[in-house]
């Protein structure tokens, strides 16, 4: 009966000794992906696609304000069916306005979804490469976690290989 009591804590011990020697750390990937060499590439090229984007909306907007305007001040001085006729094309403009919009936003982002994703994919990848040259066996992303001690962040590390590697 006591070799049992003994045999079961000593089998306890081991096992809560192999768990202490696994080796888990924890990386906070969005902060890899924003302020990587290659994503600052990707949030700059993005910065710049929205705001030509931007740029031609805000002409298009102008346009149709001016057009606006327009009917408003010569409204008592033109037909009905000039007025009609200018309305009409207003509200053209004003869909094709909005078609535009949602087209750009939508395009930018599927743009920002696959500059991100393929970004990652080759994070990922030297995560992997960190992990077998150091006999890591888990990395965790740091949203998952939900305390735990500073020196288990890899964060740092992992950025200065992205950056080295990925330029």
């Amino acid at each position: 009966m006591i070799k049992r009591y003994i045999l079961t804590i000593c089998f306890i011990l081991k096992t809560s000794i192999l768990y202490a020697e696994a080796s888990i750390y924890y990386v906070d990937i969005d902060y890899i992906l924003n302020n990587s060499k290659p994503g600052v590439k990707i949030i700059s090229t993005l910065d710049k696609s929205k705001k030509k984007n931007d740029s031609e909306l805000d002409k298009l907007k102008k346009n149709i304000k001016s057009k606006n305007d327009e009917i408003t001040k010569n409204k008592n001085l033109i037909s009905e069916k000039e007025i009609k006729t200018m309305v009409e094309d207003l509200r053209n403009q004003i869909a094709n306005f909005e078609n535009k919009k949602k087209e750009y936003s939508n395009n930018f982002k599927i743009k920002q979804q696959k500059m991100f994703n393929e970004l990652l994919v080759q994070v990922n990848e030297l995560i992997k490469d960190y992990m077998e040259k150091n006999s890591i066996e888990i990395i965790l992303n740091k949203k998952t976690i939900l305390v735990a001690k500073s020196n288990l962040n890899l964060t740092n590390e992992i950025l200065k290989i992205v950056n080295k590697e990925l330029n």
